[in-house]
Formats: structure tokens, C-alpha cells, sequence
């Protein structure tokens, strides 16, 4: 591949679409946040199931108590950070890139 043809890729993915998020969707984190448990724990310990409030509506209420407690974020300041500090730049060292990463994680 041609230092052109790379730097054209590169260029290209910088400027790349994010991912749309269907109307009705959301993004929440891949692992329950310790307030997510918090919450889930504190509905889940007062509730009784009975014939009129069963598994599947405890289970709907659930979900909704954790979605309701699960952070949010700006995904396009969120993803502008995470493509200044993970593109790779030829003129930028990987330790540079790697304290641009720590800084944004709350690191140096």
C-alpha cells in the first residue's frame, strides 16, 4: 500500500459516519454499573411475585429500572475523543497516543 493510499484510508475513516442508533434503541454499557445493581437490587427485594405480577412483568420492570439507571453519554464528543486518541498518525508516536488515552480515562 502507497503512503497516499494510506494516508487516504486514513483520512477516510476519520471522516466515517457513527453508527445510527434506531429510533427506540439506546446504548447502555456491556456490564452492569454498580448503580445499575444498586437500583436493580432495591426494586428487586421489594417486590412479591403473584399471579397478577409474574416473571415476565418483573422481568420488563427490571429492565426498565436498569436502563433507567445506566449512564449516558454524547456520542459525538465521545466518539471525537476516542478518534484523537486511537487514530494512528504517522507523526505521532504510541506512547503519545497511549497518554492522550490515560489523560481521556481520567489517567495523567
Amino acid at each position: 500500500m502507497s503512503g497516499d493510499s494510506r494516508d487516504d484510508a486514513i483520512q477516510k475513516w476519520n471522516r466515517r459516519a457513527a453508527p445510527a442508533i434506531p429510533d427506540g434503541y439506546v446504548l447502555v454499557p456491556r456490564e452492569m454499573t454498580p448503580e445499575m445493581v444498586d437500583s436493580a437490587v432495591k426494586f428487586a427485594i421489594n417486590v412479591s411475585l403473584s399471579s397478577s405480577y409474574g416473571w415476565a412483568k418483573y422481568m420488563r420492570d427490571l429492565w426498565g429500572i436498569n436502563l433507567a439507571a445506566a449512564p449516558t453519554i454524547n456520542p459525538p464528543e465521545t466518539d471525537s475523543k476516542l478518534m484523537d486518541a486511537c487514530t494512528p498518525r504517522d507523526d505521532t508516536p504510541s506512547k503519545s497516543r497511549a497518554k492522550r488515552v490515560a489523560a481521556m480515562k481520567g489517567g495523567e
